[in-house]
């Protein structure tokens, strides 16, 4: 059942960047995909205990699970951080003087970037996640 779930959190994934130009759309999966991957987390936890199945484990292949696990946590808040920036800067772009549009600009086009270029890495360390979890 948790692969079917997590099977599902991937399509959401694949579909939310496909619709990445559609902004409300984007928004909207990628935040549905987190919150179903947390509340898969919560739920392994509370049913399995996995903090302290790995803490006591030896085996290697659940602490690459884990660590890949945390990684993905981690990457999903940054690219929220970074997204919700994205978001806010449109409107100061359009309101900008001409002075400070230039700073604004390129200030976008860095998190744009950045964004991007985390969001890459999402996708593999998910990718990764979901591989590992059938050998855990």
């Amino acid at each position: 059942m948790l692969h079917v779930v997590s099977t599902i959190v991937l399509v959401i994934l694949a579909v939310g960047i496909y619709c990445r130009r559609r902004r409300e759309l984007h928004i909207k999966l990628m935040a549905s995909a987190f919150v179903i991957d947390l509340a898969l987390v919560l739920y392994i936890e509370l049913s399995r205990h996995a903090v302290e199945s790995v803490v006591s484990g030896s085996r290697a292949i659940v602490w690459t699970h884990a660590s890949i696990s945390l990684t993905v946590l981690v990457l999903y808040v940054v690219q929220l951080v970074l997204g919700s920036q994205l978001l806010r800067a449109q409107p100061a772009l359009a309101g900008a003087a001409a002075a400070s549009k230039a700073f604004a600009v390129s200030s976008a086009w860095h998190t744009r970037t950045l964004h991007r270029n985390l969001g890459i890495a999402f996708v593999i360390f998910r990718l990764l996640n979901y591989l590992t979890a059938f050998l855990v």
